[in-house]
């Protein structure tokens, strides 16, 4: 019975969504809590500082951060996705396993939009070496067989942990020279001809006289690196059309995350088509990685001519002044920092750019992945 109590909730909430009663809700929040804190072992989270996942907290211990993580995670899942639940209940299904992987899915949205440059590289990277795992041309010397930062990789049996090397920034400098901007603009089936390129660039290794790594040692200059440079990309023929500056890195980090968040939740809200919160995101993490390379001259920002960005980015050139509009007022609200203006802002991009009638935008939140 404990097992389908997520079934039961789901089958005993109102037609709004609310719950029936306040001791339902608290039943099914202790049992998602248990399941939150066991998904985030196995991924390795619960030993990370809040903000790895955009929470604010000095450790999960402190109660208020997981409270916080908690709600995120029952938005997410009984609220925005209640539709694909309550279809799978309808089938006669119990959802226990869907909610444990919704949980694992929100996880990792929150990773990626914290740090959406920082995932997509461990992404790829990841990828790359279980190709090169499953060749049988790399190793795993110790650590965890899933790729995680403490996991040791060799080219040979003869190969162990403490062969290791440790310096292996020049060597990914170069792969950036070859790999950027597709490495974080790549999208769909453009993205297994960058795994297949980094695999081969990993092998590579072996014939520069490095028999082991261990992949926290590739993965921490590789982010490096494409944090650093990224602006670099688009460096050529720029103009001066200057977008809504992000705020001063030197005023703290904990301030550029909470505009990320900001954007990124707003974006999110947003009741516009799914492929015009696509565009959105793809310029959002354009503008934002402007933001990451503490060498950019601070004040006023520079994007490339629009003709670049739609090409790069694979965005309509007569969408991008639409695009760059919605964006900068949602910028500007969030760095207001009041809820209302981001609302506000919300509501107009929405009534100048209508999408999709209600009905259908109400399907598209409550569809799964």
């Amino acid at each position: 019975m404990v097992e389908r109590i997520y079934t039961s909730y789901v089958s005993s909430l109102k037609a709004d969504g609310s719950p029936p009663d306040t001791g339902s809700f608290r039943e099914v929040c202790e049992h998602l809590r248990r399941d939150l804190i066991r998904e985030m072992g196995k991924s390795r989270l619960w030993n990370a500082p809040p903000a790895f996942v955009g929470m604010s907290g000095s450790s999960w211990q402190d109660g208020d951060a997981l409270d916080e993580l908690l709600h995120d995670c029952y938005i997410s899942i009984f609220v925005r996705r209640l539709k694909g639940l309550r279809n799978q209940v309808k089938l006669g299904r119990d959802v226990a396993g869907l909610v444990r992987r919704n949980i694992r899915q929100r996880l990792s949205e929150l990773r990626r939009k914290v740090d959406p440059i920082g995932y997509r590289v461990f992404q790829l990277l990841q990828s790359a070496i279980l190709r090169a795992i499953e060749a049988g041309e790399l190793h795993v010397l110790e650590g965890d067989p899933d790729i995680r930062n403490a996991t040791v990789l060799g080219f040979g049996p003869r190969a162990g942990p403490d062969d290791a090397c440790l310096e292996l920034a020049d060597h990914v400098r170069a792969w950036n020279d070859e790999l950027l901007p597709e490495l974080i603009t790549a999208r769909g089936g453009a993205v297994a001809p960058i795994e297949e390129r980094l695999t081969s660039l990993i092998v590579g290794l072996k014939t520069a006289g490095i028999e082991a790594f261990g992949f926290k040692d590739l993965i921490d200059p590789m982010k490096r690196d494409v944090r650093q440079r990224w602006h670099a990309v688009w460096a050529n023929e720029v103009d001066e059309v200057t977008v809504v500056p992000p705020p001063d890195p030197a005023a703290g980090a904990d301030r550029l995350g909470d505009l990320h968040r900001c954007v990124s939740v707003s974006i999110d809200e947003l009741t516009e088509r799914k492929k015009t919160k696509d565009y959105l995101w793809k310029l959002w993490i354009f503008l934002r990685g402007l933001a990451l390379d503490d060498e950019y001259p601070k004040g006023t920002r520079t994007r490339p001519p629009d003709v670049k960005i739609s090409d790069d980015l694979d965005i309509p050139r007569g969408r991008l002044p639409d695009l760059f509009g919605i964006l900068g007022r949602l910028v500007k609200a969030c760095l207001a920092g009041v809820a209302d203006r981001v609302g506000e802002a919300t509501a107009s991009a929405s009534r100048e750019n209508p999408g999709t009638p209600a009905a259908s935008r109400r399907g598209e939140q409550g569809e799964q992945p």
